[in-house]
């Protein structure tokens, strides 16, 4: 009974920044830091990108989608500013 009451009292955002966090691990994208806003979670890549999140969405796909994305501007030579994971299609600003 203790253990549902500290489970519960865990904010929804930590717990999805936490998992957030293991799965970035796992796919070996480097991030400086995640931050919650309203529904969605701002990503900062140690490369200075920026990656947007929807919370209303699979976390294992949206970063399944960063690092397909991520790989497939690598092997055409160029970067994004900005990455916007929330919508059907994402969403990307390249870096000039």
């Amino acid at each position: 009974p203790l253990s549902t009451v500290l489970a519960d009292s865990v904010p929804q955002d930590e717990k999805d920044i936490t998992f957030l966090k293991k799965g970035l691990s796992e796919k070996q994208i480097e991030f400086e830091s995640i931050s919650a806003s309203q529904s969605s979670y701002i990503v900062s890549l140690k490369n200075g990108s920026e990656v947007i999140l929807s919370s209303q969405k699979s976390m294992n796909s949206q970063i399944s989608s960063l690092q397909f994305i991520s790989q497939r501007l690598t092997m055409e030579g160029k970067l994004f500013s900005q990455l916007d994971l929330r919508f059907d299609k994402p969403v990307i600003i390249i870096r000039e």
